[in-house]
């Protein structure tokens, strides 16, 4: 959801959690306060004339702070001219870049990873210094609002920003305002999460578990999840999931189960959305209740709807299965009473696309170090994967394929899978075709014959979790 600015620091769990305490030590303003009646400063694109946020009394302004590696941010940029055009007068969005000068920006969007992106038609704060330091912001898109007597009403996720909300403060209704993480203390590990909410530090949770719906206060857009960590003072073993979709706490009971299949999946159409939902069939009137990966134009609503809070602390010298074991039990308990919920885990038959030998023979692999390079042999360009494992040769051909793309407009909602039923783990050196040049499954059957392999359409069984309301049979 988020795209992290790491400027000075490693990517670390240590140096991230230096990056939230350094934004929140610094930050100046909180929801309720006053803005600081600043200019703006660099303003491209500046149709309304304005640069103070005195000059918009009477307007909602809404900061989105954004810079060019943030490709979440771009992607959010048409609904917010769309939200500019909706209420016309009655707001204002600005998209603030605190990071970049304009002509930093500019070099940006010449790069090839910027091809389909553009700036939306609204004013683009540049170089935001005095604004970055009022709202210090290491996770983006990042969204400030100030109402029409200056007062901040939000500052936290880009989630909160759609025409629903925008309505409500224009009318003057009490609003919500969804923390991001520049907001919220970075998820502490090595502290229960019973503790900071219901029970005093001296004391130990020794055998246990609840839920809590949302919680706005920790954690609330990066989610928390800590299994099975070993307390030896306690002589407990916990397992912590903070802010997670339904769906993600029973793939925590069956994540043994699971990753087994994960292992052998060379390619899924959720993978860009979400990999757990190829494990799941959803029987229910409400999808969301159980996750928020479905939706187009997810918002705070939709966002919160699905996400609970659940920890288990147990004797440490009881058994992972039977901890899972009780875990199940608490989570159909739970959303049975809530939901009416009933879960199964049963063998479906999936049809898919599978990778099998048809020889014995040897794949080369003479080269070193990893690469791909673009060819010409026999006339046609083709991709020589090098030191390559054979899925990730496969994932680059076919995943970026427009006759595969076209095969999965065909399957509607249906995933396409892409199997490995071969053994070979070993790195190899192996020649495909171009992506663009598949325009049948035999162009790359062909190519994979060469080396003792095929790809096949066929069915296998695979575990699926079956998760029934009782309305449904």
């Amino acid at each position: 959801m988020h795209s992290y600015l790491y400027s000075q620091v490693s990517e670390s769990p240590s140096s991230r959690e230096s990056l939230y305490k350094a934004a929140h030590t610094k930050r100046k303003l909180r929801i309720g306060n006053k803005m600081p009646d600043i200019s703006f400063g660099s303003i491209v694109n500046n149709y309304t004339g304005k640069t103070r946020i005195s000059d918009f009394k009477g307007k909602l302004v809404i900061l989105d702070f954004w810079n060019t590696m943030c490709t979440n941010c771009m992607e959010g940029f048409a609904e917010m001219e769309k939200l500019q055009k909706r209420f016309d007068n009655q707001i204002q969005i600005f998209i603030v870049n605190p990071w970049q000068t304009q002509s930093q920006i500019e070099e940006a969007f010449k790069m090839s990873y910027m091809r389909g992106f553009k700036l939306p038609n609204l004013p683009s704060v540049v170089d935001a210094k005095k604004l970055g330091d009022l709202f210090p912001a290491r996770a983006i898109p990042h969204h400030v609002w100030i109402d029409g007597k200056g007062i901040i009403r939000i500052i936290g996720s880009n989630l909160n920003t759609y025409e629903e909300k925008i309505e409500d403060l224009l009318a003057g209704k009490q609003i919500f305002a969804m923390n991001d993480d520049n907001v919220t203390p970075f998820f502490d590990k090595k502290k229960p999460y019973f503790k900071p909410i219901i029970a005093p530090a001296k004391h130990f949770l020794q055998d246990g578990s609840f839920f809590t719906s949302f919680n706005n206060d920790y954690a609330a857009t990066s989610n928390g999840v800590i299994e099975d960590r070993f307390d030896s003072a306690a002589g407990t073993i916990r397992t912590t999931l903070i802010n997670v979709d339904v769906l993600d706490l029973y793939e925590t009971v069956f994540e043994d189960i699971f990753s087994k299949s994960i292992s052998k999946t060379i390619y899924s159409t959720h993978w860009f959305d979400s990999r757990d939902l190829d494990y799941f069939v959803l029987m229910v009137n409400d999808t969301s209740r159980y996750t928020s990966k479905y939706f187009r134009l997810l918002t705070d609503k939709n966002y919160c709807k699905s996400k609970f809070c659940y920890e288990q602390v147990c004797n440490a010298k009881l058994s992972k299965e039977k901890r899972r074991e009780y875990m199940l039990k608490d989570l159909d308990r739970f959303f049975g009473d809530l939901y009416g919920t009933k879960v199964t885990l049963e063998k479906r038959k999936i049809s898919c696309y599978l990778l099998i030998r048809i020889t014995d023979q040897n794949i080369p692999n003479q080269n070193t170090e990893w690469g791909i390079q673009k060819i010409s042999k026999n006339g046609k360009q083709v991709n020589q994967f090098n030191h390559s494992t054979l899925a990730t040769a496969i994932w680059e051909t076919i995943g970026r394929s427009p006759f595969f793309t076209s095969l999965r407009n065909d399957i509607a909602n249906q995933p396409l899978f892409i199997l490995d039923g071969t053994d070979i783990r070993e790195r190899v050196d192996i020649e495909l075709p171009v992506s663009s040049d598949i325009k049948q499954l035999e162009d790359i059957r062909s190519a994979l014959k060469c080396y003792g392999l095929d790809i096949i359409k066929t069915e296998v069984e695979r575990n699926v979790l079956i998760i029934r309301e009782k309305e449904n049979k």
